[in-house]
Order: structure tokens, then C-alpha cells, then sequence
């Protein structure tokens, strides 16, 4: 009787145990995955996914376009836009959908508004493309 008695107490403190050690594995997993989405949107803090956006590189280019993922270590935009040479006279339309950009490199965002050359040019060439 003893010894069922006492395997019987094992086996309720082996469940206790592993109950517990789901509850924390579950509970990590849970933190993890709030961080990681907290990190995403401060990522995107300050920009404005309703207008184009000036992106600034640490190799003087700039690219043009809207912001559409961030993260810690990236940005994509798409509809993205460059000057083709230093006179920022001809705008032109890169020919990937996206472009990934390594944020390293990245020096600043801008939001543009809609009164900016820049928008207008791009809407002007959507437009002319329909």
C-alpha cells in the first residue's frame, strides 16, 4: 500500500512540474511576441503610411517611396523613386516593386506632404501611367 502511495504522490508531483514548466515556456513565448511587435511599431514611429516618404542613405542617395515594413535591421518601401543625378531635375522610377534597405545605412525618414515636388511628381506619374 505504501508504495502505491507513493508513486502516486510522484506521478502528482511530476504533473505539478511539468504544468509549471509549460506555463513559463508559454509565458516566455508570450513576452517574446509582445516585445517583437513593440519593436516593429516603434520602428514605424514617425512615419506616415498614407504619403511618400524620403528615405536618406549614408551614401548620399535618397530614395522616395512608401515605408511598408521596418524593423530593427531593415526598411522596405515600394513605388520607389530616385533622382538620376545630382541636379534633382529627373525623377525616376526604380524598377522593383520593393526595395529592402539595410537600416544601418539609413540616415533619416521623411514624411513628404502632398504639396512637395516630389509627391507631385510621383502622383503625376501614376497618373500618366493609367
Amino acid at each position: 500500500m505504501n508504495d502505491f502511495i507513493n508513486r502516486f504522490l510522484e506521478s502528482q508531483e511530476s504533473r505539478r512540474k511539468i504544468l509549471v514548466s509549460v506555463a513559463l515556456v508559454a509565458g516566455v513565448s508570450l513576452t517574446g511576441a509582445f516585445i517583437s511587435a513593440d519593436k516593429l511599431q516603434s520602428s514605424l514611429v514617425g512615419i506616415d503610411s498614407s504619403t511618400y516618404q524620403a528615405i536618406h542613405l549614408d551614401t548620399d542617395q535618397t530614395y522616395f517611396g512608401k515605408v511598408t515594413e521596418a524593423s530593427d535591421d531593415s526598411l522596405t518601401i515600394k513605388d520607389v523613386f530616385y533622382f538620376l543625378d545630382d541636379s534633382n531635375k529627373k525623377l525616376v522610377k526604380k524598377t522593383d516593386d520593393l526595395l529592402t534597405l539595410n537600416r544601418q545605412h539609413v540616415l533619416t525618414t521623411e514624411n513628404l506632404d502632398a504639396e512637395n515636388p516630389v509627391t507631385k511628381a510621383i502622383l503625376k506619374y501614376f497618373k500618366n501611367k493609367k
